[in-house]
């Protein structure tokens, strides 16, 4: 996961990437409402990764070089990669415990500690939190 958003903040520094963001930010906050309906959101940044891009951006000095068109293009078309690719990181590690667990069962372990050592590892929660409205966890675990 750290060396996808090192990669994304690397795209933030490159020359002229301010301009790419302005084209995201115009693509995915300013929608005519006839068309909210028909928006798929999964082709879209949500305000939480727009706001961590623009958090990026603005760590370090702003390169506000003009791109040229086929540099921006390629740098929007990035960005769109790059967090796809951060969504499967924050996966991954869910995706291979569930295929343990369907591989070799519970063995020994209780349902219950089974479902603290997968949930209570935030293995399960860690996109939610970072997507979550609030910042804050979205949920809690049974008991706690």
């Amino acid at each position: 996961m750290k060396t996808v958003v090192a990669k994304i903040e690397s795209l933030t520094r490159e020359p002229g990437f301010v301009y790419t963001l302005a084209l995201i930010l115009m693509r995915d906050l300013f929608l005519r409402p006839e068309d909210i309906a028909e928006v798929n959101p999964r082709k879209h940044l949500n305000i939480q990764e727009l706001t961590f891009l623009v958090g990026l951006l603005v760590k370090g000095e702003i390169d506000f070089g003009v791109p040229s068109e086929d540099g921006s293009a390629h740098r929007f078309a990035l960005t769109y990669q790059l967090f796809e690719e951060l969504h499967r990181k924050y996966h991954e590690p869910f995706i291979e415990e569930m295929g343990r667990l369907a591989e070799n069962g519970r063995e020994t372990e209780t349902r219950e500690a089974n479902y603290r050592r997968i949930f209570g590892a935030g293995i399960a929660v860690s996109e939610p939190i970072f997507y979550a409205a609030s910042g804050l966890p979205v949920f809690r675990l049974r008991g706690r």
